[in-house]
């Protein structure tokens, strides 16, 4: 049975063109490349538990007279930011005569 022409060309429209088709015949005949392995990951070194650091007393000592210092010179600058107009103004000169009473202390006591 002969074909007619308009049935040839229906059959020539559903292929793809030869290009493609080589292409798509050379790319699923190759292999795919081979992935690259994953490295393995070292595992983690254990760690000793850190001891505790060694403080004797005069490294204590002076540290806590380091942030008491610290501490007063906060408080100050902080009470200084205040307005004198403020609502709790009273409360500040309170604290200021207070901080400078424990400043007078930490001057006359911090060498012993």
């Amino acid at each position: 049975m002969p074909r007619n022409r308009t049935q040839t060309t229906n059959i020539r429209r559903s292929l793809p063109p030869a290009s493609a088709q080589s292409y798509m015949s050379s790319s699923s005949s190759s292999p795919s490349p081979p992935s690259s392995p994953v490295p393995t990951i070292p595992a983690t070194p254990r760690m000793r538990p850190a001891r505790p650091p060694i403080m004797d007393g005069r490294t204590s000592a002076a540290l806590t007279v380091t942030m008491f210092f610290r501490c007063l010179r906060s408080i100050r600058l902080t009470l200084s930011t205040f307005p004198a107009n403020h609502p709790y103004a009273a409360h500040h000169r309170q604290l200021r005569n207070e901080t400078d009473l424990m400043e007078l202390w930490f001057h006359n006591h911090h060498e012993h």
